[in-house]
């Protein structure tokens, strides 16, 4: 589907539903996929019910609906997805703006440190920052 603002083309990610059910309900590629009863996109005020409902029947922290992208973008580095499908998967159009919604902590940081530089230690876990004396 084209982005909010006309620049590119957005992957909707159908993980709730399946594209089995998508096609079963005969919704198109340029189709909403949350609808009211006449086929109008839902409103800010159903959509916020809904999530909130959902969060709740999920034993999950009320939070905004907005945070679902930063978490979907924070784990898909955290699963080493390639930078063009964290893209493609999140409908932007550069890297810049997925990284805004990417967020490191410090136990997947040091992963991938100790990935990046697996000679940084000595087996201990304990880095020697004693200078050496020649």
């Amino acid at each position: 589907m084209t982005g909010r603002r006309g620049c590119g083309t957005r992957f909707a990610s159908c993980f709730l539903f399946g594209w089995g059910w998508i096609r079963a309900n005969n919704i198109g590629m340029r189709d909403f996929v949350f609808t009211s009863a006449r086929g109008n996109p839902v409103c800010s005020s159903t959509e916020r019910y809904q999530w909130c409902k959902a969060l709740k029947a999920a034993g999950l922290p009320q939070v905004k609906i907005h945070s679902a992208r930063h978490w979907m973008a924070t784990m898909a580095a955290r699963a080493n997805m390639p930078d063009d499908a964290r893209i493609a998967v999140m409908g932007h159009t550069s890297m810049q703006m997925t990284m805004r919604y990417t967020h490191r902590d410090a136990a997947s940081l040091g992963r991938l440190m100790a990935a990046a530089i697996p000679d940084l230690h000595d087996g201990i876990e304990i880095i020697d920052a004693t200078p050496a004396r020649g």
